[in-house]
């Protein structure tokens, strides 16, 4: 929803900036216009909020169970060490080298 916008000319929003701050901290919904010479240069409202918003750890937590519910474990299964693991992982099992032949 927009906020409704009050119109105030430039003067009158540098000498009341303060107060202007308070009310549009007090009044969410609430902002200001400024006006130069009739023209909209700039408003003042508060700022949108954000919904999605999450800290990093707490999106990682939701992740993982979201990840657990869609594959669960069977019972029994122990957990897997991915951590102690990791490069495997990443890269791949790792392959076993050929012994090179001497000549």
């Amino acid at each position: 929803m927009r906020p409704f916008l009050r119109e105030i000319n430039l003067t009158e929003a540098r000498r009341r900036l303060s107060s202007i701050l308070r009310e549009i901290e007090a009044e969410p919904d609430m902002g200001y216009q400024i006006k130069v010479r009739g023209k909209v240069v700039a408003e003042l409202r508060s700022p949108a909020p954000r919904r999605g918003y999450m800290s990093s750890g707490e999106a990682l937590l939701k992740f993982a169970r979201e990840m657990e519910a869609l594959y669960p474990r069977k019972p029994g299964e122990p957990l897997e060490n991915i951590s102690g693991h990791y490069k495997e992982h990443l890269y791949g099992k790792k392959r076993t080298t050929r012994s090179r032949r001497s000549a």
